[in-house]
Formats: C-alpha cells, structure tokens, sequence
C-alpha cells in the first residue's frame, strides 16, 4: 500500500490495463515464514485509482474457503471491481503428472485465480470476455514463484492506455520483474537471477 501511495503521488496521471496481485494473506503457518496482512488492510489498499475502467485485476488466492468467498464477496467491491471468472494454475511435475494427489487433505496441486475488470462506463459487450474456469498447466519452478500472466491477461484486456504510458501492468507484492510492467514490493528482486525479461522493467520498492 505505501508503494502504491509513492507511485500515487509521482504519477498521479498514470492507470494500467491490467494488475496481479499476489496478497500476504493471513496466515498463522506462513506468518512464520513470510509478513502477512491482516484483511482489512488488504482491502484498504488504493488499487482501484492505477486501473484503467474497463481494466483487468488478478488476484492470487490460497485454497482457503474463506478468503475465496471474502475475495469474491469484499475485496472486489472495496477495490472497484466486478468478479468475473476464476482461473487455475495447475502445478504438474516434468513428467506431466500432478504434483500432489487432487484430493490431498493437505496441499492441491492447484492455485485459484480471481479475475476481476474495473467497473467502466462502457459496455460491458464491448470487453473481451474472460472465460471462466480457465487453467494454467506449468511446473512450479521454484517455492513460491508462480507463472507470469501478463500475457495471457492481455488477451481479454481490451483497454488500451494513453500512448504516452509505456506500461503495461502493475503486479503488487511482486517477486520478479517483467519487461513494460511495474512491480512493486519488498522482494521484487526475489527471483531476479532467474528471470529472463525483467533486464528493463521498472521497479519500485515499497
């Protein structure tokens, strides 16, 4: 949230086609590991005012019933937006086969995604629509990295910016950089090393 008050206030003008967002939901287990944010902090952050309307949001959310439905239920409608599909990231091993039994009690071998679009003034038949219940089929490349979905956000983005905004997208708690989006949070260089396009990203820590 202080990042995205930093980018606020230098590029107060400036709103992205699309966003990722992959929430420190709260977590007693990862709370060990990793700094997480209590909800309603979640939903206070100033999203909507960097989304183009008629913009797409992605939200990564764990497997708990719980932040599915607040995600569905609060956090699209404190940030401005409609839900209008889940995805999936299916996490397979280099031989094709599941990561973790599908009905494994304890971890899925599978991530949900929450698609949301800026609530916009245009017709809604006028967006590309998102399909529902799309899935993602990758290796898991290392703990916790997830894969890039600019590009595939970008089929059914159909928002185009000013052409003086060089930026595609916006990803916040980012853990990589990527060429024409901006990422922010504290561990944006987290997979640096390994990322092969983040050379002229735009990074801003916070």
């Amino acid at each position: 949230n202080e990042g995205l008050g930093v980018l606020g206030g230098k590029h107060p003008a400036l709103k992205f086609r699309m966003a990722v967002v992959d929430p420190p939901w709260p977590s007693k287990s990862r709370g060990k590991h990793y700094k997480t944010m209590a909800l309603e902090d979640i939903k206070r952050m100033k999203l909507s005012s960097k989304i183009a309307p008629g913009g797409i949001v992605a939200v990564w959310v764990t497997n708990s019933d719980s932040l599915v439905r607040f995600t569905e239920k609060e956090l699209m409608k404190a940030w401005g937006l409609e839900l209008c599909a889940t995805w999936y990231w299916l996490k397979v091993t280099c031989k094709g086969q599941l990561q973790t039994p599908m009905l494994s009690p304890h971890k899925k071998p599978f991530e949900q995604i929450l698609i949301g679009r800026k609530v916009s003034t245009t017709e809604q038949s006028e967006l590309p629509s998102v399909p529902n219940n799309f899935c993602i089929v990758s290796q898991a490349a290392q703990h916790s990295r997830k894969p890039f979905l600019g590009e595939i956000l970008s089929w059914y983005c159909g928002v185009q910016c000013a052409p003086t905004e060089s930026l595609d997208g916006i990803e916040i708690f980012a853990r990589e950089m990527h060429s024409s989006w901006c990422s922010i949070g504290d561990q944006v260089l987290h997979f640096h090393e390994v990322t092969d396009d983040g050379v002229d990203a735009t990074s801003l820590d916070g």
